[in-house]
């Protein structure tokens, strides 16, 4: 049990860590990774603005965050949900599966953002 907690925190430091520094190199430089997806075809992808919506919460702008991505600050705590109690029982017990709640929350996710993708463009 031990050694699967430090693993994810090894895991999840590492992740923290590349966030926090590409976020201050674009808060410092302004040049980000552009959108794939947007430059090819024009279109908002399902993900576009969440870049936008991290450095906005990094500066504790909940409003600009929420005005960037709002789709993605709304869902933001089912899938803390999801990602927290699947880590617990990761670390408890060593399952890796996923309970019916968190497919759920995961595939609801995924048709909502979906829907999203496609009418962020219509309007």
């Amino acid at each position: 049990m031990k050694e699967r907690a430090f693993h994810c925190l090894k895991i999840a430091g590492v992740l923290l860590a590349a966030g926090l520094a590409y976020g201050l190199f674009v808060m410092a430089t302004g040049w980000a990774v552009p959108c794939v997806f947007h430059k090819l075809t024009g279109l908002l992808c399902p993900g576009c603005g969440i870049s936008r919506m991290c450095i906005a919460l990094m500066r504790l702008d909940f409003r600009a965050a929420f005005h960037y991505h709002p789709l993605v600050m709304l869902l933001a705590p089912f899938w803390l949900y999801a990602f927290l109690t699947w880590l617990v029982s990761y670390i408890r017990e060593g399952k890796r599966e996923q309970t019916k709640a968190q497919k759920g929350i995961v595939l609801g996710s995924i048709v909502l953002l979906l829907i999203f993708g496609v009418v962020r463009n219509l309007v």
